[in-house]
């Protein structure tokens, strides 16, 4: 079976009474539910409506016919719709199927870049074209995750052509397709919670959306997504190469000047915030003054982050000699870490033919790793393995793997302690407007990183459409599967 008829399958009713006809030999055809459609489908209504609807027109009612059905002690009234290639797309319109044959070499063109599409969606590198393979699968599938959704489903990520599980350029150009479609239908509102609470937790999305922003801000506008729109928002906007400056202009509506402007203005800052966070890092000596409490005992006290280290007198035991020693030689170590950091992406800097961003190189990479390493077992895997020993062969004192492994330790979280406050998601209010700072969801390559401040406001007017839209639910239907003797009536194999 393939993927496409695996994912028609359970869309296979015994009750269903609108078979949606999405291929010629009825391997993708489905069963479903009338009612359920008729309710979130605007533009279907007037060929699904029954005789006892007030608003039936029989002129529309040439997609019904009544049949007897195994199971069925008296014949039913089967609805149909089907899909068709019209206007250069496939669509559902009437009640053959008559898309596409597969051993010709036509072509038509995706539905989001139809004459019957509204404008703005993603403009996909792959192109507006679809092949007679790729062009009914594709719809088939579409169509299918559109009716699962409208019935009460949950969408499962494997059927958004993810690659093992992640997110890919073809997910991007087969939700857009499949979003347009339902924006024909009327549905769109419906179907949008369900598919961004499938698409958000992606593994691999927020990459795509810091190394191509355009598309996935255009699709969130569709969606009403203000966390994707938002974080796209700043990739654009963030590009050292102001590579979107144009499209900025006219999205935001601002004079190409005064935008250019205030771009510098955030890339300055950012590289302003990222001095200071490399200078308080650098001072994560754990470099330590006396200092007696009231009962008399003696601290070494870290001047940065007032995290305590016992002095331990002018005898120490053999075990605090060695935590002393590994305190003085992590601290000399992580000197040493971070100066070769900030010497290779000077270098980088340097040689660089394109304006990087202000993580750029190694220190791109310290970042998102401290950020995983400190919330691990072993933090000190952030320099490496073997990195312990080599400090305790190199230490003018003795100390031991187990004291130097701690500091280690201790050294990235206080290290992601200091990331996570300079970074922290704030709001600052500017001459009346919000401007919420955020670190990017994702480090990409070295052209892609922001912390900027954008207002807090998405380009979407209030609707209430979309506002008090409730999300399709599964009460009241039936969801026992057809037999095999009523699928072969219907012509479903």
């Amino acid at each position: 079976m393939s993927t496409t008829a695996a994912l028609a399958a359970p869309l296979r009713f015994a009750n269903g009474d609108l078979l949606v006809k999405l291929s010629a030999d009825g391997r993708y055809d489905i069963l479903v539910h009338r009612n359920a459609i008729l309710q979130h489908c605007p533009a279907l209504a007037p060929v699904l409506r029954a005789p006892d609807d007030p608003a039936y027109i029989a002129a529309f009612d040439n997609n019904s016919t009544a049949l007897t059905l195994p199971g069925h002690p008296r014949p039913i009234k089967l609805y149909s719709i089907a899909m068709s290639l019209a206007d250069g797309t496939l669509l559902l319109e009437g009640t053959e199927y008559n898309g596409m044959d597969e051993t010709a070499s036509a072509t038509c063109v995706s539905f989001d870049h139809s004459q019957l599409a509204t404008e703005g969606w993603p403009d996909c590198d792959h192109g507006s074209q679809r092949d007679c393979y790729r062009g009914p699968e594709d719809a088939a599938r579409q169509y299918n995750v559109l009716f699962q959704v409208l019935q009460g489903f949950k969408v499962d990520p494997t059927q958004l052509y993810t690659n093992n599980g992640k997110f890919t350029h073809d997910s991007l150009c087969f939700i857009s397709e499949l979003c347009a479609r339902a924006e024909y239908l009327g549905c769109l509102p419906q179907i949008s919670k369900v598919l961004l609470d499938a698409i958000l937790p992606f593994k691999g999305l927020w990459k795509h959306v810091c190394q191509e922003p355009r598309p996935y801000l255009l699709l969130a506008v569709k969606l009403r997504s203000k966390h994707l729109y938002l974080d796209a928002l700043r990739h654009l906007l963030g590009d050292p190469q102001k590579t979107h400056l144009s499209f900025l202009s006219g999205h935001l509506n601002m004079d190409p000047g005064n935008l250019e402007n205030w771009i510098d203005d955030n890339i300055t800052e950012q590289f302003r915030i990222m001095h200071s966070l490399k200078e308080d890092l650098r001072l994560l000596r754990l470099e330590t003054w006396h200092k007696s409490d009231r009962r008399g005992r003696n601290w070494h006290t870290h001047t940065e982050h007032r995290s305590k280290v016992p002095w331990y007198g002018l005898n120490p035991t053999d075990d605090q000699q060695h935590d002393l020693a590994a305190h003085s030689v992590v601290q000399d170590y992580w000197l040493s870490f971070l100066g070769s950091q900030d010497s290779a992406q000077q270098s980088m800097y340097a040689s660089s033919s394109v304006p990087l961003s202000p993580i750029a190189g190694p220190l791109k990479d310290t970042i998102k790793n401290i950020g995983i390493y400190a919330n691990t077992d072993r933090p000190a895997d952030l320099f490496g393995p073997g990195v312990a020993e080599t400090l305790i062969r190199e230490a003018e004192t003795p100390t031991s793997i187990e004291h130097v492994t701690h500091h280690l330790n201790k050294c990235v979280q206080s290290a992601y302690t200091i990331l996570s406050n300079t970074l922290r998601t704030r709001t600052h209010t500017q001459k009346g407007d919000n401007l919420v700072y955020r670190q990017s969801r994702c480090i990409g390559d070295d052209r892609h990183w922001t912390y900027m401040a954008v207002e807090s406001e998405v380009p979407w007017e209030r609707d209430d459409e979309w506002d008090e839209v409730e999300v399709p639910g599964s009460a009241g239907l039936d969801f026992t599967p057809a037999s095999r003797q009523l699928l072969a009536a219907v012509g479903i194999i």
